[in-house]
């Protein structure tokens, strides 16, 4: 891949000391929460850095999340190991993941 076609989030991905978009989840999901049942399962897909698969596993449910950048796959494993946070991360791409 050319540098020119790089997004600027997989930059910031290997800057564990930043934080890309936010730290918070984002307004659906917390809007949407309630629709959720107690301790789901739930799939973040195209996750990044994990913001939203954070604060899910925090409220007790079972989250898997994967994304196609492998820097922001690192960060969110990083960033659950340091908050003591259990999410299944993997590298994957939507376009060939296969749906259980």
């Amino acid at each position: 891949m050319s540098k020119d076609l790089v997004p600027f989030w997989e930059k910031a991905y290997q800057e564990y000391d930043t934080v890309t978009f936010s730290i918070e989840p984002n307004t659906t999901v917390t809007e949407f929460e309630h629709l959720i049942g107690s301790q789901s399962k739930v799939l973040d897909v195209g996750c990044g850095e994990g913001q939203n698969a954070i604060y899910l596993a925090k409220q007790g449910h079972l989250v898997d999340a994967f994304d196609l950048s492998e820097h922001g796959i690192a960060k969110l494993k990083h960033r659950c190991k340091l908050s003591n946070t259990l999410v299944n991360a993997f590298l994957a791409d939507l376009t060939t993941y296969q749906f259980e």
